[in-house]
């Protein structure tokens, strides 16, 4: 379940913050959920941690354009 796996992502990140798989995925899962605000907090400090991930930038992007429009 989407609530369940953002939850268990939330609780990693509570103690590893910088762990851009969590990042990466929490942000996918809450977009899928609809939170698209939420989801690009979490591509915005993925990209803040690593500038060249390929996956978030895209992401922003796509969320940028989808939340203009």
């Amino acid at each position: 379940e989407v609530a369940t796996a953002v939850s268990d992502l939330t609780f990693l990140l509570m103690s590893h913050n910088d762990c851009q798989g969590a990042l990466y995925y929490r942000g996918l899962l809450l977009r899928r959920a609809g939170k698209e605000k939420a989801a690009l907090r979490d591509f915005v400090t993925l990209v803040k941690l690593n500038p060249t991930h390929g996956g978030a930038l895209t992401e922003i992007k796509q969320l940028r354009e989808l939340m203009k429009g």
